[in-house]
């Protein structure tokens, strides 16, 4: 049987925290290894293995970008779903109050 799904502030909170971590630590990657490979170009000359290795770079590079902002594009609407989520619970849990409120006091007894 499937549990039921349960949404918390804290544990959402902690999902886009862990989210934009990992955004944080592509990007990190993507720029460890454009370095790695500059480096290694500025050393490494070839007529046919060099072109070859920047253009598989390259495309290397134009892969990670795309991933790199879907990443990003996920990461801010998982912040928008997050904010979203706050305030429908505030607003969830202003009507109930409210309605505790109404049925409080002695209104039913004669």
């Amino acid at each position: 049987m499937p549990r039921p799904l349960v949404i918390d502030e804290a544990s959402t909170i902690a999902l886009v925290n862990q989210f934009s971590d990992t955004v944080q630590d592509q990007a990190t990657a993507r720029s460890n290894l454009n370095n790695l490979s500059a480096e290694l170009s500025a050393h490494w000359r070839s007529d046919s293995a060099s072109p070859a290795y920047q253009a598989g770079m390259q495309a290397a590079d134009r892969a990670l970008t795309r991933i790199n902002n879907a990443l990003q594009t996920l990461a801010d609407d998982m912040q928008a779903f997050a904010g979203e989520t706050r305030v429908a619970e505030d607003d969830a849990s202003n009507t109930a109050n409210q309605v505790q409120q109404a049925f409080s006091g002695n209104w039913a007894v004669r």
